[in-house]
């Protein structure tokens, strides 16, 4: 996908932050890092991060959900436009299925332009 994204428009990778949702497991380690960027980790290495579900401090409060809890989103997210979300909903073991929570995206149409 970052290839993809970075033939259609170049130097994106170069501009980007990163923000790797982990929910509430552990931060990515190297390996996990070059799994996710595969050859373009070494480019793009010093504007990675992740979030930590666990860390409020990192997130702005944006309204409740329908239980009335509150609903926080990190921080990067709401400092950024656009925001492009790559990811999957997938089953999971003991959650039922794992990605949906962290996907939610403000993209711009005029991020092509």
């Amino acid at each position: 996908m970052l290839t993809w994204l970075d033939r259609i428009q170049p130097g994106l990778l170069q501009r980007s932050r990163f923000l790797i949702a982990t929910g509430s497991h552990h931060p990515p380690t190297d390996k996990d890092l070059q799994s996710i960027f595969a050859g373009h980790l070494k480019t793009i290495r010093p504007r990675v991060e992740w979030h930590v579900a666990t860390d409020l401090a990192s997130m702005a409060a944006v309204g409740t959900d329908s239980l009335c809890g509150e609903v926080y989103i990190n921080r990067r997210v709401l400092e950024h436009d656009p925001v492009i979300v790559i990811g999957s909903v997938e089953p999971h073991y003991f959650a039922g299925f794992t990605g949906g929570r962290k996907a939610c995206s403000r993209v711009s149409p005029t991020w092509l332009r």
